[in-house]
């Protein structure tokens, strides 16, 4: 095959949420794809509360280091940001899409008090476990590699990969699922469009109202987390 096939993933601006051994990690690889001609960006973005996170010295000259929290980051990036422009989540954090949809609302609908809670329904997935107002759930009864781009034939299987998490959420789901999609964009690296975001916003912000829930789900083909937002009056 020659280099003129391969696919080359394009976005003018990618933000990787977290400055330490994972977002270094992930942002080494974007920058790796990015010299060997199979991404094109104009901008990287790391974004970690610590300043002295590992990322301002490891990619120094390669990526813009952002100094703040990630839902607040978000709360200002979001509406502005390039409609092409992608972002790559934290792993084992916080449902940090749901804290930015609060934090928005609070700032877009100050009216509304919104409290989280577990996603509610029965998944007929392999791992299912609940950790305070977060659902954790994945397709895979097997432990996955952190950079598996999740193919058509399962690594782990070695057979079709005929599952895939947000179809079985948004099917059994009896709420309305906003659902954001991380899947493989570049190296290993899975990316969510920032498009969805700041199309869930709208469609959250024109719709709010006292009484509602909606589920969040962040989710790959494989694994995802999920939470509920309960609107209230405030």
């Amino acid at each position: 095959m020659t280099g003129a096939l391969l696919e080359v993933a394009r976005a003018s601006e990618v933000v990787v949420l977290g400055g330490g051994c994972y977002g270094c990690f992930h942002a080494r690889q974007l920058v790796k794809a990015a010299q060997r001609g199979r991404l094109r960006y104009r901008r990287l973005v790391v974004v970690d509360r610590n300043p002295q996170a590992r990322a301002h010295a490891e990619l120094a000259g390669e990526a813009e280091v952002v100094t703040a929290d990630w839902a607040a980051f978000l709360v200002d990036y979001v509406p502005a940001a390039p409609a092409d422009a992608q972002l790559v989540p934290a792993p084992f954090a916080p449902h940090v899409l749901a804290d930015w949809l609060v934090a928005s609302l609070r700032r877009l609908r100050p009216q509304l008090r919104v409290s989280r809670r577990p996603l509610p329904g029965s998944y007929p997935v392999a791992y299912d476990v609940t950790v305070e107002d977060r659902r954790y759930l994945s397709e895979a009864a097997w432990r996955c590699p952190a950079t598996c781009p999740e193919p058509e034939v399962c690594p782990a299987t070695r057979g079709p990969r005929s599952w895939d998490l947000a179809s079985t959420v948004l099917q059994y789901s009896d709420l309305p699922v906003l659902h954001f999609s991380c899947l493989h964009f570049a190296y290993g690296v899975g990316t969510i469009p920032l498009r969805s975001l700041q199309e869930a916003l709208h469609w959250l912000v024109d719709r709010a109202a006292p009484g509602q829930q909606v589920a969040v789900l962040t989710a790959s083909h494989c694994h995802g987390v999920g939470t509920c937002l309960v609107l209230e009056q405030g």
